[in-house]
């Protein structure tokens, strides 16, 4: 995947935070932007139901998302890679 494909289409990273249906994960993507006029920094937080075909992903993984047609009425990302496992304690 090249950079400008990167930037130019309706990609999202996220964090896996449930996995309790059958392909299908919940994404949380947590982004911060300031306040015109106030200046206080904003923390804005999207759940989204991703469908992960393969099953691979777990709760904690950082995962690269993709919007694509709808496969129900809620879930319309796709996964398109995962970047970091979350470290299992020994």
């Amino acid at each position: 995947m090249y950079l400008f494909e990167f930037m130019f289409s309706n990609y999202k990273i996220g964090y896996v935070i449930s996995q309790n249906s059958f392909k299908t994960i919940r994404v949380i993507i947590i982004s911060t932007f300031v306040h015109p006029r106030y200046k206080k920094l904003i923390k804005k937080i999207n759940r989204f139901l991703v469908h992960d075909y393969t099953e691979k992903c777990q709760i904690g993984d950082k995962i690269l998302i993709s919007e694509q047609r709808p496969i129900s009425k809620k879930k319309y990302f796709y996964v398109k890679a995962i970047f970091m496992r979350k470290l299992k304690k020994n």
